[in-house]
């Protein structure tokens, strides 16, 4: 074979090499609206404010990994430590920990909640602010038997909540009660002591 003839063939070579190459990274860029960009499309968020330490914000975290596996795509579930992150505390007016906030896809707030919060409570809560999540996707069962340690602790937090609700006595002498409790279960719950103090300096007589 000649030499031209060699050169034409390396020449044909590399333009198709070059095709290949620019195809490959068309099909890998993914243009605005398509399912790749559904991790910044606008949906309901559920915020909770709280810390890492507290045993309600404890408890809270395999709630939030649930609906945060259940909802992917639907509802963006966020966690913010105050302790970390005091700006986000202020922004929100944050007095007792851990507080959810409901924000619908704009960011505007519809509803919050303060204190352990059960799941069940929480869908039937979007639900009647008239936001569709639509049913939870398949895939492991949630963590805890009907009869372990979690769902107890839920079912008395829970009912504590609504006890006290709408009671400031109550509410007080609960969170004074729970705040010994878990300074003794904890030192490092002191760091709260000015969130307690600004919630009773907060809330109306």
């Amino acid at each position: 074979m000649s030499k031209a003839g060699k050169t034409a063939i390396v020449v044909v070579l590399l333009a198709g090499l070059g095709a290949v190459l620019v195809a490959k990274r068309a099909s890998s860029t993914t243009p605005a609206g398509t399912p790749g960009d559904e991790g910044r499309a606008p949906r309901p968020t559920l915020l909770e404010l709280g810390s890492t330490t507290c045993i309600p914000c404890k408890m809270m975290e395999p709630i939030l990994a649930e609906l945060r596996a259940e909802y992917a795509g639907r509802l963006r579930v966020e966690f913010i430590d105050v302790h970390k992150d005091k700006a986000a505390g202020e922004k929100h007016d944050v007095w007792v920990l851990p507080t959810q906030v409901l924000l619908d896809a704009s960011g505007k707030e519809l509803f919050r909640h303060e204190g352990f919060y059960p799941k069940d409570e929480i869908l039937a809560k979007w639900k009647e602010l008239g936001v569709d999540l639509g049913p939870p996707a398949s895939g492991p069962a949630s963590g805890g038997s009907a009869g372990g340690p979690r769902p107890v602790l839920e079912r008395v937090f829970a009912s504590l909540g609504r006890a006290v609700g709408g009671t400031p006595l109550l509410a007080l002498a609960a969170a004074l009660a729970w705040g010994v409790l878990s300074v003794l279960l904890s030192p490092c719950h002191l760091s709260s002591i000015p969130l307690i103090v600004g919630f009773i300096n907060r809330r109306p007589g």
